[in-house]
């Protein structure tokens, strides 16, 4: 039983490869006709670029979320978070 589900764990890896090798090469392919070489990055440097691009991410999410807060600011904001630090306050004395 566990034989047969290795196995068909395997061929289903081996048929994912295959179909990704087939569309690397149609892909390569198109750039070859066209005229140009194709180009395959460097597992590290693809890596790097991934890393970069997340931290990047990461703080244009912040700065996205720092500028709605200031954007939706105005007086019944500012008196609410005034209210809310006030309670906090009480609680601790109490």
């Amino acid at each position: 039983m566990i034989y047969n589900l290795i196995l068909a764990a395997i061929l289903c890896i081996s048929f994912i490869l295959c179909v990704y090798s087939y569309t690397l090469g149609v892909k390569h392919g198109r750039i070859v006709a066209n005229g140009g070489t194709p180009h395959i990055k460097n597992p590290v440097t693809a890596v790097k670029e991934a890393v970069k691009h997340a931290e990047v991410e990461k703080e244009t999410k912040e700065i996205d979320i720092q500028l709605t807060s200031a954007m939706n600011y105005s007086r019944k904001t500012a008196m609410d978070a005034l209210a809310k630090e006030r309670e906090t306050r009480a609680k601790g004395r109490g």
